[in-house]
């Protein structure tokens, strides 16, 4: 269930990076510019999660960057299929 809400919360991120970056960028340009916003940003949210894990919850650090690796490339991989078909 966990998984699920920071996936979700990666996606609401996306659209606040794209919505960000149409308000500031050329109109061909917005998905390019919102995935280099968010790409860096959900790293170092899933960076924070994956130490809290570690830290607070007493998982250990493989178990951790499964769940990182998990979160971040099921993310980045669906803000890539909409930055190419949101054009």
């Amino acid at each position: 269930m966990r998984t699920l809400i920071i996936i979700v919360s990666g996606l609401i991120l996306f659209g606040i990076c794209l919505l960000a970056s149409r308000w500031l960028s050329a109109a061909g340009t917005a998905p390019a510019l919102a995935a280099k916003i968010f790409i860096p940003l959900w790293l170092v949210a899933a960076a924070y999660n994956m130490w809290v894990g570690v830290s607070r919850a007493g998982y250990s650090v493989g178990k951790r960057l499964e769940g990182i690796v998990t979160n971040t490339s099921l993310t980045t991989t669906n803000n890539m299929v909409r930055q190419s078909t949101v054009r």
